[in-house]
Order: C-alpha cells, then sequence, then structure tokens
C-alpha cells in the first residue's frame, strides 16, 4: 500500500523513467523502431506514466489511488515493458545494448512481482532496490554503448586523400 513521502518519490521516479524510455529503441539498436516497436513503445510509455501517476497521486492524498483501467493497466504493466524490452534485445547492435535490454527485462515488474515469492516483502527491506540497482545498470550499459560507437553525422562528407610525390618515368 502506498503511503506518503516513499509513493510520492516512487511516482516521480517513474515518470521519469518514462520519459527516458522514449528515446530507448533508438538508443540501443541504432535506428528507427518498426511499427511494432513503436506502438510497444507507446503502450510501455503510457503504461508507466499512468502507474506513476497512479502512486505520485497516492502519495499526495494520502491514501491508495488506483491507474486508469486498474486491472488491465496493472496486467499490462507487467507484460508490456518486458516485451518491448526483449525485443530490443533481439536487435541490438553491441554487446551493451544487449546487456542494457536484458537488465530492463529483469528490473521490469513481472520479474520482481515473481521474486516477490521468495519471502515475505516486509521481512526484506529494501526490495525494492533491486530493480532500481538493475536500472541503472542499463544506464551504464547505454552510456557504455554511446561512448564505444559515437553517432555518425549526416552532412560529413569524405573528403579524397591525394598522395603527391614525384613523378614516376615510365
Amino acid at each position: 500500500m502506498p503511503a506518503g513521502v516513499a509513493a510520492q518519490l516512487a511516482g516521480a521516479s517513474l515518470l521519469v523513467l518514462a520519459i527516458a524510455l522514449l528515446p530507448l529503441p533508438w538508443a540501443l539498436t541504432g535506428r528507427k523502431p518498426g511499427i511494432p516497436s513503436a506502438v510497444a513503445l507507446l503502450a510501455t510509455v503510457l503504461i508507466v506514466m499512468g502507474v506513476g501517476l497512479a502512486a505520485l497521486r497516492s502519495g499526495l492524498e494520502g491514501t491508495v489511488v488506483s491507474p486508469v483501467g486498474s486491472n488491465v493497466t496493472i496486467w499490462l504493466w507487467l507484460l508490456v515493458p518486458p516485451l518491448l524490452f526483449a525485443g530490443v534485445a533481439v536487435v541490438s547492435r553491441g554487446w551493451a545494448s544487449g546487456a542494457a535490454a536484458v537488465l530492463l527485462i529483469l528490473a521490469s515488474p513481472l520479474v520482481a512481482f515473481v521474486t516477490y515469492a521468495i519471502g515475505p516483502w516486509d521481512a526484506q527491506p529494501w526490495w525494492e532496490a533491486t530493480s532500481g540497482l538493475l536500472t541503472c545498470g542499463a544506464g551504464a550499459c547505454v552510456l557504455a554503448e554511446a561512448m564505444r560507437r559515437p553517432a555518425r553525422r549526416r552532412d560529413a562528407t569524405v573528403e579524397p586523400t591525394v598522395v603527391s610525390g614525384p613523378p614516376t618515368v615510365p
């Protein structure tokens, strides 16, 4: 049950995450997403924003606020992000991009939900921090990929190299 400042911080962090997800397919694959990827990306961003706004409102109002379309949103929250990240992992352009996508799958709500079954969540403080650490690790992999392969400029032209030397005698 969301409570106070923790819910506000969780909601704000989910809203920031939703914004950060927008350029993710371009960053990890180096190309524009296709129609299915774009639809999954838009759905993921809207779902994360919906859950983030609900958590933020819960903290501000001091009572539990369900996301819009609560049951459907929760199921989509569990299933759509891992599918998007798996698709990105398959078409990623390097080891760091693939690692980032896999870390995001491990940080997804579905995996977190499954790992809660290991024991009582209230007996394990900072249990949710695991998802945050995995997300930070994915961000570090995205940075490594960006430093490894700088973006190419479209307006750059290759100048021919002219080698001058003594004329050859036939």
